[in-house]
């Protein structure tokens, strides 16, 4: 293939291999820099390619099925609207558990930040200052008086 090294498919196999849960095989390999590379450094139609090429034959090996998990993951790295464009490429039902790694990509949608403003409440002259705010405002009026009287 090419694409992924033979240390790198042993390792990628392994994890496959160990996986009992679609969870595991997803956080173990999303673990993994070179399939972020993978995804960012290869033309992602390749992939593709390369998935159909590995799912598609009856005599797959645990390799290919480990392979193919793998490009999913890969592409689990990119952008989310980027990454959500080419799931919908990809024939899921070909793998056991296709649509579960397509669910666990789906809780990684990027959640808006919200910033909150405060802004110091006026005090009035019936309110009670608290000590702390008493030395700062005295402060303030002397250095105020100063200016004043000068």
């Amino acid at each position: 293939m090419g694409l992924i090294s033979n240390p790198s498919i042993r390792e990628i196999s392994n994890i496959y291999m160990l996986a009992n849960t679609p969870m595991f095989l997803y956080r173990h390999m999303r673990q993994l820099t070179y399939l972020e590379n993978l995804a960012k450094n290869n033309d992602l139609e390749v992939l593709l390619i390369e998935y159909e090429r590995r799912t598609i034959k009856k005599d797959r090996l645990p390799e290919d099925i480990a392979i193919a998990y793998a490009i999913l993951i890969a592409i689990a790295h990119l952008e989310y609207s980027v990454a959500l464009k080419y799931f919908s490429k990809f024939d899921l039902s070909r793998l056991k558990w296709g649509n579960e790694i397509k669910n666990i990509f789906h809780t990684r949608i990027p959640v808006e930040t919200t910033v909150n403003f405060f802004t110091m409440p006026e005090i009035s002259d019936t309110q009670q200052i608290r000590s702390d705010s008493v030395a700062s405002l005295s402060s303030l009026q002397v250095r105020n008086n100063v200016t004043d009287e000068e």
